[in-house]
């Protein structure tokens, strides 16, 4: 527990996801900010299949093992899923006022009880309408059922936070730490994660309009094992590499016991042909065109029924955003030929000298998410 008197200098971001959890340790550093440390832990995915709780809770507290807790400003993520974001317009008033109005707006905009949900929200920008002055406000809502559950998982690994923040909002904080955003820019931030996509929408850098679906880079990996014959290990690998997996080679027929065919054996037949495997766009076409299905759709009714104007740049995170035929298939189905890959570290992010942060350097765009919360964290120090 901190000391009487004491205040962290130092903010942890923790992004429990369900193919890793990645944790992030960052201080203020000048106008700008130090990454300290970056430790990723795989989920066991077989005792994850029998017991999710005891899979989750053994990967987080091997990855904050090497941390020290009990002096740092703590932020765990939520995912996006479980989560009602809404952007609701009202007529400016003071801020005491508009919190009621707020809360008003929820009762009548959010699926649930008022009294089953814990809520948060905060104005973004003023919004004229019809020659009225509104402010447009950032509403964030979840049952509080999932917030238990998630701070009971987290106390299990003998972790307090001092915040429950948003998954998919904290990839804004990341990219607005690293200067990403730029003026009179649209960009689309879409984070695949391995059971799920969050696809969030930024114009001159504010918040607009939030969506998940239901796909992630584990349905790639199964396409993979399917057309490969591999394992999940190795198709993990594929996706990484951007490589089909190698051939095994042809084994060689051995001779019969007792040693070489006699005259009167019968000759060795040739093998039919093997049909060659797939190559990896083929593999990986059917699920990627799955996922731009739900995006194009995301994109449409943000384009048409919202703001009526195009995206105009596309930041792609999550542990598959490196793969080639991902990127690709963005630029060419969705016509945008900005598509980059999300790098947390750079603009006022810096890694502090001798800072164990191999993993986030052969890894940057899986550590978006948790950048961004412990940046969350940071503007508390």
């Amino acid at each position: 527990m901190l000391g009487l008197f004491s205040k962290p200098k130092r903010a942890v971001g923790i992004d429990i996801g369900s193919h890793s959890v990645k944790v992030v340790e960052i201080s203020r550093s000048g106008p700008g900010f130090a990454v300290h440390a970056a430790v990723r832990a795989t989920i066991d995915q077989s005792r994850y299949a029998v017991d999710p709780t005891v899979a989750l809770t053994t990967a987080v507290s091997e990855a904050t093992a090497t941390f020290k807790l009990s002096n740092a400003y703590l932020v765990c993520g939520l995912s996006g899923q479980s989560v009602v974001i809404r952007y609701p317009r009202l007529p400016k008033m003071p801020p005491d006022e508009l919190k009621g109005a707020v809360e008003l707006e929820a009762a009548q905009s959010i699926p649930y009880n008022m009294e089953e949900v814990s809520m948060d929200s905060a104005p973004l920008e003023d919004a004229p309408e019809n020659g009225e002055e509104m402010v447009k406000v950032l509403l964030v809502a979840a049952k509080n059922e999932i917030i238990d559950a998630r701070l009971s998982l987290l106390e299990q690994s003998g972790i307090r936070p001092h915040v429950i923040a948003v998954d998919s909002l904290a990839l804004a904080d990341a990219m607005e730490m690293t200067g990403t955003f730029r003026h009179n820019e649209t960009v689309a931030l879409i984070n695949v994660g391995a059971s799920a996509t969050n696809i969030h929408f930024c114009k001159n850098g504010v918040s607009n309009f939030v969506r998940d679906v239901s796909w992630g880079g584990r349905d790639l990996v199964d396409a993979i094992q399917k057309s490969y014959k591999v394992d999940r290990e190795q198709a993990e690998l594929v996706l990484v590499e951007g490589e089909p997996p190698a051939e095994p080679a042809e084994p060689q027929p051995s001779a019969p016991l007792g040693g070489a065919p006699g005259p009167g054996s019968p000759p060795d037949l040739p093998s039919p042909p093997k049909a060659p495997p797939p190559s990896l766009d083929v593999a990986a076409r059917a699920p990627i065109s799955r996922l731009l299905g739900e995006v194009r759709r995301s994109f449409d009714y943000y384009e048409h029924q919202l703001y009526q104007s195009g995206v105009d740049r596309v930041v792609l995170s999550g542990g598959v955003a490196p793969f080639s035929l991902l990127r690709q298939s963005f630029v060419e189905e969705l016509g945008v030929s900005d598509v980059e890959i999300a790098n947390p570290v750079g603009g006022s992010v810096a890694f502090e000298a001798g800072a164990d942060v191999a993993v986030l350097e052969e890894s940057p765009a899986q550590f978006v998410v948790a950048v961004g919360l412990a940046g969350r964290g940071a503007a508390e120090l």
